[in-house]
């Protein structure tokens, strides 16, 4: 959900400023992610005009190398930040606190929980039919 929501915001926000046309050189001129903002930027270097927010998938794309935080400071700083303003860091940061930091480490900790609980379970029951064979074999303290 919030990837979507993120994906939405960034395709308002930053849809068609970057544009993926190849990175071969046609005529002796370099096609700059459809931009001329991001000329001899290290995004168009690094060759990132793909991760754009010109669709749901290409955003979703983005979304995730944000998530796995892979180079997301050249997505920000050579990137959107130039063809907009300084200001769009604010869209990558805030998403980076709210799904990086926060939804992902309460998912992880959902998911131990529920590997603990079973764990848990398992072995508690595994305890109880241990402790009910050493009764009626007379072997127990009680």
């Amino acid at each position: 959900v919030f990837y979507y929501m993120f994906a939405l915001v960034g395709m308002e926000a930053f849809q068609g400023l970057i544009k993926f046309s190849g990175y071969d050189v046609e005529g002796g001129s370099e096609l700059y992610c459809g931009n001329a903002l991001l000329n001899n930027t290290d995004f168009w270097r690094e060759q990132y005009c793909n991760n754009n927010f010109n669709d749901l998938l290409h955003a979703f794309i983005v979304m995730f190398e944000l998530t796995v935080v892979n180079q997301w400071q050249a997505l920000i700083a050579y990137g959107y930040a130039s063809v907009t303003n300084p200001w769009a860091r604010i869209y990558f940061i805030s998403f980076h606190i709210i799904c990086v930091i926060i939804v992902m480490n309460i998912f992880t900790a959902f998911v131990l929980e529920v590997f603990i609980l079973e764990y848990s379970a398992k072995h508690w029951t595994l305890e109880t039919e241990l402790e009910k064979k050493i009764s009626e074999m007379g072997l127990s303290f009680r």
